[in-house]
């Protein structure tokens, strides 16, 4: 009988593995800075409209799993030899 224990990303590093082109940043891509992400945000400003909602949920969608490493993992297992 063989008892495991093994940690994968024992110091849960994120790593980045993929960017943005126009920023260089794997969680910003660089569209609110810009004249038509501003314009967009004076619209939505002069539309009377939450403007941290769309802020917030756009930040959610930057927030692309795939552009990092996967976190700590922790496995635990028997194997057995006959």
């Amino acid at each position: 009988m063989n008892v495991y224990f093994r940690v994968a990303n024992l110091l849960d590093r994120r790593n980045v593995t993929g960017v943005f082109a126009y920023t260089g940043s794997p969680t910003d891509d660089g569209y609110l800075a810009t004249a038509e992400g501003q314009s967009s945000i004076s619209g939505l400003a002069n539309q009377g409209r939450n403007l941290n909602a769309y802020l917030a949920s756009y930040s959610w969608a930057m927030l692309d799993p795939n552009r990092f490493t996967l976190p700590r993992r922790m496995y635990v297992g028997v194997s057995f030899g006959f």
